[in-house]
């Protein structure tokens, strides 16, 4: 084979692995599984005898290893020069203090968006939090437009309600079970309603708490989203910015919520190495979500999140030996369904500075973003 030839199969054979399709693909996959495998290995871990790790701890080394492993990814970048590993971060993050609070927005807004979890899952019950949280669907749909200029056609809104319909039926049947809000609402949510119990429900007030976290969880998504597209920082940067501030609010809530618990037991009380497994893939998911909105889009993000909980809900009925119902079964095909109908669809379009609308792809669709930002 002559060198231009080879040369030529190369180029070719990169723009197949390295294309956009696959690793849109890839993403959201690999963000499924590691949805799946944190969901029922913090199941396993929370129900077996023995001592309990501190929650919210778990939550701040997650930020910690993420951070971890994206400054050895840089290192790695930078051939293990030291030189060059400092010179890329003052560059990239220390001196760059406008972009520091540009990516500061959705790390601070997912930290009040946890919080509000917290506040409402020790006032309304399971079975209201798991229905009401799926509104996310439709708020990040609504920024998706507003903020990225998208436009969602009739049947994209058609497959979002069939996708909300699939969740809540298949979350249904267990909802009100302890294990499912330990699910939904993370390491730190389970232990605060664990903690809280039925004390002083004020309903009301948690179901406020909640639709705010759904409009907070739309819109930082979707201007994070804003931000990885029309700007040239890669997606390991932007997980070293925002596992900072990660680390930050992560430290105070540790403080707030377990402080007497850690003075006495230690930071790491009750750690295992399937603790530490769950915290590694958990830190992961940081990595997959930034990866997947920036390769795809919030709303198959969403679409990956859905799919992960009714492939938890099959794996807990095989191996936890829950009995399936009827609602596990309609919401499967509404899950399903909706997923593939979706999937079938051309990507939403998007509005350039005229009032048409273009494709997704093309460069009038990435100046408009770049305008917007």
């Amino acid at each position: 084979m002559k060198l231009a030839d080879r040369s030529d199969l190369i180029k070719r054979c990169r723009s197949v692995i390295g294309g956009e399709t696959f690793m849109k693909r890839s993403a959201l996959i690999l963000l499924t599984l590691q949805n799946v495998s944190t969901v029922l290995l913090s199941r396993y871990i929370r129900s077996r005898p023995g001592d309990m790790f501190i929650s919210s701890t778990a939550v701040a080394m997650s930020e910690f290893v993420k951070l971890l492993v994206c400054l050895i990814v840089i290192l790695v970048q930078e051939g293990f020069s030291l030189r060059g590993f400092i010179g890329n971060l003052h560059v990239n993050i220390f001196s760059d203090f406008r972009d520091n609070i540009l990516i500061g927005v959705p790390g601070i807004l997912y930290a009040l968006q946890n919080n509000l979890l917290f506040l409402s899952v020790s006032h309304i019950n399971a079975s209201v939090f798991q229905v009401t949280y799926q509104l996310k669907l439709f708020t990040t749909a609504v920024f998706f437009r507003i903020l990225l200029k998208r436009i969602l056609t009739f049947k994209h809104w058609a497959s979002l309600v069939l996708l909300f319909i699939g969740v809540v039926l298949a979350q249904a049947d267990s909802a009100s079970q302890r294990s499912h809000s330990v699910a939904a609402a993370g390491f730190a949510a389970a232990a605060n309603a664990a903690k809280n119990g039925l004390r002083d429900q004020q309903p009301l007030f948690g179901l406020g708490c909640i639709i705010l976290a759904c409009i907070l969880s739309g819109f930082s998504g979707v201007f994070f989203e804003l931000v990885l597209k029309t700007t040239k920082k890669t997606i390991i940067l932007r997980n070293i910015q925002l596992s900072v501030y990660g680390i930050i609010t992560s430290l105070i809530s540790v403080f707030i919520q377990d402080k007497v618990l850690v003075m006495e037991r230690g930071f790491f009380f009750g750690y295992d190495g399937l603790v530490w497994l769950v915290i590694f893939i958990q830190s992961l998911g940081g990595l997959l979500v930034a990866a997947v909105v920036c390769y795809a889009d919030n709303i198959l993000k969403n679409f990956s999140t859905s799919v992960a909980i009714i492939l938890t809900l099959l794996l807990s009925v095989v191996f936890l030996h829950h009995s399936p119902t009827w609602f596990l079964v309609t919401g499967n095909i509404f899950v399903i369904g909706a997923t593939v109908f979706y999937n079938m669809l051309p990507p939403p379009a998007t509005l350039n500075s005229l009032g048409t609308s273009t494709d997704s792809g093309s460069p009038a669709s990435t100046s408009t973003l770049a305008s917007s930002a």
